[in-house]
């Protein structure tokens, strides 16, 4: 509605979609694996070391036996039952 009945939504509309720059993600090797690793929520890998260069960042709580955490749910908290 807004590209049918206002001019100057239109003209920007057809402004912004010149601007716009496509990016081929399959000529980049490494971009499926980048994009698995930003799907884990921290990032599988990145350590945001620029981003803590202005925020302060509590380090993730690692524990190597997965039995200390059998019981936990995906948000850390205890089951009950």
């Amino acid at each position: 509605r807004i590209l049918l009945l206002n001019k100057a939504a239109r003209a920007e509309i057809s402004r912004v979609t010149r601007e716009i720059e496509k990016i081929e993600t399959a000529l980049e090797p490494d971009f499926q694996a980048f994009f698995v690793d930003a799907m884990a929520i921290p990032n599988k890998k990145d350590d945001f070391s620029e981003l803590k260069k202005v925020l302060a960042i509590p380090e993730p709580e690692i524990n190597a036996d997965p039995a200390a955490n059998a019981g936990r749910r995906r948000g850390g908290g205890r089951r009950r039952g």
